[in-house]
């Protein structure tokens, strides 16, 4: 085993135990982020797995592999966020207009 493999390892291990407390009482993002570090150890222990993979899929390299995945779930985190970031600013925009209106009721 590499220096790496060992390094990518413990910070998969770091990054699931941190996120645990996160994804408490949701068992199926629990298990999806689960199986996804599983599968990252695995690809990191066997590396030719993923080279198989790339090339039925037609990617030249693993790697390039990685980085479509990567940059896909990336842009869809991203469409997340900024749905409840929106979602979150309508429910601001009504508690401080349900705010102002009884505030003004009481003058």
């Amino acid at each position: 085993m590499t220096p790496i493999q060992i390094i990518l390892i413990f910070l998969g291990l770091l990054i699931f135990l941190t996120s645990y407390k996160v994804l408490n009482n949701k068992i199926f993002y629990r298990s999806i982020f689960l199986g996804s570090i599983l599968i990252g150890m695995i690809l990191v222990l066997n590396q030719k797995i993923l080279d198989v993979i790339s090339s039925k899929l037609g990617v030249g390299r693993g790697v390039d592999l990685i980085f479509y995945i990567v940059i896909t779930v990336l842009v869809y985190c991203l469409i997340i966020f900024y749905r409840k970031l929106l979602k979150q600013d309508e429910m601001i925009t009504k508690i401080i207009r349900n705010n102002s209106i009884n505030s003004a009721k009481k003058i």
